[in-house]
C-alpha cells in the first residue's frame, strides 16, 4: 500500500528579501480548501511564509457534516496520528530557506487534541 500523498498549500511573497517568519496553518475538520488558502496568500502578504498542510492526503475535501466527520474520525481515535501530520508538516516548513521563526495558527481541534 503507497503511502498518502500531501498537497499542502504553500504562499509567500517573493518580492520580500530575507529571512521571514512562517506560520503553519491547520485546517478545519472539512479539509484544506479555499478559504485556508485564501488565508495563506493573506498571510503571504503580510510578510509571513505561509504553510498550509493537507491533513487528510490528495487534497481529500469533505462536503457534508458526514463527509467531513468520517475524515475527521481516525484522528479523534488516534492522537497519535494527528501529532504525526503536524510534525510531518512542521519538518517541511523547517527545510524552507527563507525561515526565521516558527509561528502558529491552529484550529480549535489541533488546540485541543495537543493538551489532552
Amino acid at each position: 500500500m503507497a503511502a498518502p500523498c500531501y498537497r499542502p498549500f504553500f504562499a509567500y511573497d517573493d518580492t520580500y528579501e530575507g529571512r521571514r517568519p512562517a506560520v503553519l496553518i491547520c485546517h478545519a475538520w472539512g479539509g484544506r480548501d479555499e478559504f485556508v488558502n485564501d488565508k495563506a496568500k493573506q498571510l503571504a502578504e503580510l510578510g509571513y511564509v505561509a504553510f498550509a498542510l493537507d491533513m487528510y492526503g490528495q487534497g481529500v475535501l469533505g462536503t457534508n457534516p458526514e463527509e467531513n466527520a468520517a475524515l475527521m474520525q481516525p484522528f479523534l481515535e488516534d492522537r497519535n496520528l494527528l501529532q504525526k501530520r503536524i510534525d510531518a508538516a512542521l519538518y517541511a516548513v523547517r527545510l524552507l530557506p527563507w525561515l526565521m521563526i516558527l509561528k502558529w495558527l491552529l484550529s480549535v481541534f489541533v488546540l485541543v487534541a495537543s493538551v489532552h
